[in-house]
């Protein structure tokens, strides 16, 4: 996967490239410079450039950006530099290249002021990124030091935007970025966004020049790893979803958690839903399940089982007998999952001792007399002495790790104790669709035809 990083004021020179190439993943990158002078000289190009958009710097910055030749494209401004981005967009306001993935204005972005308040017409070309942002569309991060400026700073420009899309600011910790305070819209993937404040010693120039040597490159590495993964063609895609994220309204009313047609449509094959927390039904459970049989989906249901007694659970035999009563015999396009893992409020010791490996048998010997298939299982190591009894079902691993094309699956000591592969892992809890989520993301280890001949043939 190459990358080119577009520096915008930014003269990568080679001590400058090589701190910003440490801190990205292993890849094929190369930097290209716009340097157009200092101070109003910079600011006077880019006056030029919105009145006539052909100079050569101009002309061949947009040849990248609709070549063919880089997987990504992420631009980096810093300064003065976001005058020739703010062109840019407003050239492109929504419509983005494919691959023009990100953009990183390091204490760039300003404006000028309307009373104590940006002027809006100053924050109006930059919405449309901001709002792909939101929509899992683009990385979007904006970073600020604390010089005070006569206009708007790059603070209160990401401020507005943040009102602007309608994202409330959010104190998040994250690490990585030398622990500053920060302000974040979360959008989809997990994209942000953002504003930095550096509380580094220094101000003035010092502090200006720290935000793009010290603080550069950990925002260009985390916008690289917020981009959407390039997730390898070959394996299909499916969420796995309960009531936690179907909004009040949607629980009251026991409509579906998620809407299947527009998963569908952004490449998801299947969907899992939560059909029983111990004996208790999913409010959503039933809208789901049926909404993902007419678009023609994969489904799963999956029982989150407890203890007997937990909570007022039955007999595990008992919970078995609810979900197989619950969906009868499942057609070719249905599986279910047990899901095994400690409940709130349970050590991962006391919930190995309170399951015993003969009600997990019996389980799972009763979801296949009434339901006519084997189940997959859902587990990690969150305990280990009667795993052995399910590790003739398909295993479903939690595994947080981005999937790229050089992924390897997992595979070793990776897997819980008893099974040698994993047929499906989960590998997000931040996968978003517009209007939906963050949800659970995994991943089948085979294409969508396989994935439907391993359902079919539980």
């Amino acid at each position: 996967m190459s990358t080119l990083i577009v520096g915008l004021h930014i003269l990568w020179t080679p001590a400058r490239e090589a701190s910003f190439r440490r801190s990205l993943p292993p890849g094929e990158y190369k930097f290209l410079s716009v340097v157009v002078g200092q101070g109003g000289t910079a600011y006077e190009f880019y006056a030029r450039a919105l009145r006539e958009r052909n100079t050569g710097i101009w002309r061949g910055v947009m040849k990248e950006l609709r070549g063919a030749d880089y997987t990504n494209v992420l631009l980096v401004s810093w300064s003065a530099g976001y005058g020739f981005v703010r062109e840019l967009a407003k050239e492109l306001g929504g419509n983005l290249p494919s691959n023009l993935v990100g953009y990183v204005a390091l204490d760039s972005i300003y404006g000028g002021k309307k009373g104590d308040v940006p002027d809006p017409k100053d924050v109006a070309p930059w919405i449309p990124w901001a709002q792909a942002a939101r929509e899992g569309r683009f990385a979007f991060i904006l970073a600020c030091s604390e010089v005070e400026t006569p206009y708007a700073s790059t603070r209160e420009m990401g401020r507005a935007l943040c009102l602007a899309v309608g994202q409330p600011l959010e104190d998040i910790p994250q690490e990585g970025l030398r622990g500053y305070p920060r302000y974040a819209a979360v959008g989809a993937y997990g994209k942000f966004v953002v504003l930095f404040v550096d509380t580094a010693p220094g101000k003035g120039g010092a502090e200006h020049v720290g935000a793009l040597d010290l603080c550069g490159p950990a925002f260009v590495s985390t916008a690289y790893t917020l981009l959407p993964p390039e997730l390898p063609k070959s394996r299909a895609r499916l969420i796995d979803v309960s009531h936690h994220q179907a909004t009040l309204a949607e629980r009251k009313s026991r409509a579906p958690a998620v809407n299947g047609a527009a998963a569908r449509d952004v490449g998801v094959s299947g969907i899992a839903a939560r059909a029983l927390y111990g004996g208790t039904e999913d409010e959503t459970f039933r809208a789901t399940w049926d909404a993902c049989g007419k678009e023609g989906l994969v489904r799963g249901a999956y029982a989150f089982i407890l203890p007997a007694g937990f909570q007022g659970a039955p007999t595990l035999i008992d919970q078995a007998k609810q979900l197989g009563t619950m969906l009868g015999k499942l057609d070719e396009a249905s599986f279910i999952a047990l899901d095994v893992e400690p409940p709130p409020g349970i050590t991962t010791l006391q919930w190995s001792f309170l399951i015993s490996e003969a009600e997990l048998v019996a389980w799972s010997d009763t979801i296949r007399e009434l339901t006519g298939k084997m189940h997959v299982t859902y587990t990690a190591r969150w305990s280990w002495f009667w795993k052995f009894c399910l590790s003739k079902s398909p295993l479903w691993l939690p595994y947080y790790r981005t999937p790229r094309s050089e992924t390897p699956w997992p595979s070793g000591k990776e897997l819980p104790v008893g099974w040698d592969k994993a047929v499906m892992y989960q590998w997000t809890e931040r996968f978003q669709y517009p209007n939906e989520g963050p949800l659970d993301g995994d991943l089948y280890d085979g294409t969508e035809a396989e994935l439907r001949a391993f359902v079919r043939n539980l």
